[in-house]
């Protein structure tokens, strides 16, 4: 997958975009309990950043390879028994 981290707690510096983090502004625009919006999914990093301070995720991806990749992502982060998930 190329860098991309799918396991809990890993892949921080992945979040950073421009200086600015994913978990910052997830943190600092919306709450726990909201819908994150990602209309170009990529590797599901922000799904994952979504996952990580309560938030629920909708995400979009055309290219058949991330859209694979972002999946098993988060499936690997999500974990059943965290009864905190709700996916």
């Amino acid at each position: 997958m190329g860098g991309v981290s799918p396991v809990r707690g890993e892949g921080y510096a992945e979040m950073r975009q421009g200086g600015v983090s994913l978990l910052y502004l997830i943190l600092t625009y919306s709450n726990p309990g909201d819908v994150v919006l990602d209309t170009t999914m990529g590797s599901g990093t922000t799904a994952v950043a979504a996952l990580e301070t309560g938030r629920r995720f909708i995400g979009f991806e055309t290219d058949e390879r991330y859209f694979e990749a972002a999946n098993s992502r988060v499936k690997s982060y999500y974990h059943p028994l965290d009864s905190n998930q709700n996916l």
